[in-house]
């Protein structure tokens, strides 16, 4: 299998980001890629817990124009149209059309807990 990793002009790619392609990666022109962004073309195939020493990919492509906040993971498979925006921490697999603007929304659940005879409890 030979690997192709293209990318096209203007293309800014910041500190610890990791690329790795082991089949086809493709990221368009006048792209930014923030900090700590991930971007892989593969899973690993395993034989139960052990791995196989094979690989599943599948294409990525990161089309024109798109900005990739700090901390995404941009998994197997997954294809960014055009004009978007991936929010930080974002995990994307799967097609997202031209224009989009991709958000995971999260929850932040804060619990206090005090000591109750020994014993936990939830306020």
């Amino acid at each position: 299998m030979e690997q192709q990793l293209t990318i096209d002009d203007n293309v800014s790619i910041s500190s610890n980001c990791i690329i790795t392609c082991r089949d086809t990666i493709k990221i368009g022109s006048d792209v930014s890629i923030s900090p700590d962004s991930l971007i892989d073309d593969h899973d690993y195939l395993t034989k139960g817990v052990i791995w196989a020493g094979k690989y599943k990919t599948e294409t990525v492509n990161i089309g024109d124009n798109c900005w990739k906040s700090c901390n995404t993971v941009i998994l197997k498979g997954t294809q960014i149209g055009n004009n978007c925006v991936v929010g930080a921490g974002d995990i994307l697999k799967g097609v997202y059309p031209d224009g989009s603007v991709i958000v995971q929304k999260r929850e932040t659940k804060v619990r206090i807990i005090n000591e109750v005879n020994g014993m936990r409890k939830e306020v």
